[in-house]
């Protein structure tokens, strides 16, 4: 994990370190809620056709991000 303001010359400190550690796990949470609520409308979509649901693949989805 890349220290915020390290780049700067700046020495991190707690408080930035938990602010930047909260602000990830924020993204985080806001993304796996949105994934779920995309999936649940697709899903909703698909049985609406008769076809199985689908569901999320972690790995695959880390792939993707790369």
């Amino acid at each position: 994990m890349k220290l915020p303001y390290t780049e700067l010359g700046h020495q991190p400190t707690v408080d930035s370190l938990v602010h930047s550690d909260w602000q990830r796990l924020s993204k985080i949470s806001a993304s796996k809620q949105f994934a779920d609520e995309v999936l649940k409308g697709h899903n909703d979509y698909r049985k609406k056709h008769g076809v199985p649901p689908l569901k999320l693949c972690k790995k695959l989805n880390r792939e993707a991000q790369q």
